[in-house]
């Protein structure tokens, strides 16, 4: 499924940043480009990379904020 049209980003290209190791928004935006563009993605993309992090590792806390950049 398609998460960022601006980017064609999809849930996949999501589940492969957090693979990679990205743990917050601004990690999959680094590593996708989703987000970017018009922001308009950015609530779909935040649940589903929470989404992930709970299947994966077992967090049920929403992403973690990436303040330091």
């Amino acid at each position: 499924m398609i998460l960022c049209h601006c980017a064609v980003v999809s849930d996949a290209d999501v589940d492969a940043a957090v693979a990679a190791g990205a743990r917050s928004l601004r990690q999959v935006q680094r590593a996708t480009d989703c987000g970017l563009v018009c922001g308009g993605c950015v609530f779909a993309v935040k649940a589903h990379l929470s989404s992930r992090l709970a299947a994966t590792n077992g967090y049920d806390d929403e992403v973690v904020e990436d303040a330091a950049g």
